[in-house]
């Protein structure tokens, strides 16, 4: 991987965010965890290559957007998804 690239992950579950961050280490991948979609977009953007790990079940809280998406393409105007769902 690029040393630019960066792995993003959203959980709510620190045991989680903890372990797949040391997973991805481990594979030789860089990695920012984030508890909620809007401490991730706190974040100034990335301006090399990256990927977002989101958990499909993150917990919502009032006057929280959890939609990362929409809100990223207009901060960096671009945004390519691809979903892959693990169980």
């Amino acid at each position: 991987m690029q040393s630019s690239a960066l792995v993003f992950i959203i959980d709510d579950d620190a045991s989680m965010r903890q372990g797949v961050g040391r997973w991805l280490e481990s594979v030789g991948y860089k990695s920012e965890a984030f508890e909620s979609a809007i401490d991730f977009l706190a974040r100034s953007p990335h301006p090399g290559p990256c990927c977002v790990i989101v958990d499909v079940h993150l917990s919502y809280r009032p006057r929280q957007h959890s939609d990362v998406r929409p809100r990223h393409e207009r901060r960096s105007g671009r945004f390519s998804s691809k979903t892959v769902h693990l169980r």
